[in-house]
């Protein structure tokens, strides 16, 4: 086993920096949107289901909506998962909830994959911001 490269480490510590900004984010515009002065720091399949009414409101929300569910289970997969990195592959092994512990799942992910996804939360971030404000000059007016 190599230790981890710095741009491995990196990477990881991108996508989960972005998605957290994100679930604030989203947990600030469903706060705006339902008139609730304070969040319930929500996330996953529980702040989903409190956007997706809210989505066919504004398309490109459900754009975001769609997004969130395509990364998120990634996004568990790298922070509960469990890694071994060699041979330039980051091998993760991530027993799923809906599996009740009886089997784990590998996947092998490369520098690319994770810059990648790491962008992808980086771009769902700041589409979330902008709705963001939008939403609250909304409100203000």
């Amino acid at each position: 086993m190599d230790d981890l490269p710095s741009e491995f480490a990196v990477e990881i510590g991108r996508i989960v920096y972005h998605a957290s900004h994100a679930d604030f984010l989203l947990n600030r515009l469903l706060a705006v949107e339902e008139d609730a002065p304070e969040g319930k720091g929500l996330s996953g399949d529980q702040l989903l289901r409190r956007l997706k009414p809210l989505a066919h409101e504004f398309p490109v929300l459900s754009d975001v909506v769609d997004g969130y569910e395509r990364m998120y289970e990634w996004r568990n997969r790298l922070v509960h998962g469990t890694h071994t990195y060699s041979n330039n592959t980051l091998w993760t092994w991530h027993v799923s909830i809906r599996g009740k512990g009886k089997s784990a799942q590998s996947y092998q992910l490369g520098i690319e994959n994770l810059r990648t996804m790491a962008d992808g939360w980086q771009n769902l971030g700041t589409v979330a911001h902008l709705l963001l404000h939008e939403a609250e000059g909304s409100t203000h007016q």
